[in-house]
């Protein structure tokens, strides 16, 4: 079987397997180029996968194109979802060009799009999500980047390391890297974790 046949099949696995995470129409929303000029229009959402390689921009001028993360530095836009806790309202979704350390499909590119999940002063939060294929009984792995401002810090977390790299990156905290794996420090609470840590932070610069 030919290499392009391969690709042709692990796409439409990858799409069968992530339409139920889709949104529908155009949302408004910007891109911001490689310039850093931030560009509003409104951008074709499709579902949380496919967001992460390409998406489809609208300009206000009436322009359209398609973009993939090594043509510009990210983009965003607003929707109409469920939020953290359980109410439905309209949020925003900002996305940013970075390399990861596995695609997130079969011949998948290694610089995606990955999705703020939390920002402060010093941490952002990127979801990263990885398909598993049309097969299994959850087809989406959940996976996070944690940035660190100063000093540029870029490290994968998932279930496996969540304890280790977790613990290592959050080590200047006095108190984090100890709770790690309890009550509102679980992998599923990382963006709590992350607040937290922010709000601790900026104390320390104010103080």
């Amino acid at each position: 079987m030919k290499f392009s046949t391969l690709l042709l099949l692990a796409a439409l696995t990858f799409i069968a397997s992530t339409e139920a995470f889709a949104l529908k129409g155009k949302q408004d929303g910007y891109i911001i180029t490689n310039s850093g000029k931030k560009i509003e229009g409104k951008i074709k959402a499709r579902n949380i996968t496919l967001d992460q390689i390409r998406i489809r921009f609208y300009g206000n001028d009436g322009t359209t194109k398609v973009y993939k993360p090594s043509e510009i530095q990210g983009y965003g836009y607003k929707y109409y979802g469920e939020t953290q806790f359980g109410t439905y309202d309209w949020m925003q979704a900002d996305f940013r060009s970075k390399y990861v350390d596995r695609p997130p499909f079969v011949f998948g590119p290694m610089r995606v799009f990955l999705e703020i999940e939390e920002q402060g002063e010093e941490i952002t939060l990127y979801n990263y999500y990885i398909n598993k294929g049309a097969d299994v009984e959850d087809p989406v792995e959940i996976n996070y980047y944690l940035e660190r401002k100063s000093t540029r810090e870029f490290v994968k977390i998932n279930r496996e390391n969540f304890l280790t790299a977790g613990g290592d990156f959050f080590s200047y905290h006095p108190e984090i890297p100890h709770k790690l794996g309890g009550v509102n420090y679980r992998f599923r609470h990382m963006y709590k974790v992350v607040r937290e840590y922010n709000r601790w932070f900026t104390r320390q610069q104010n103080s």
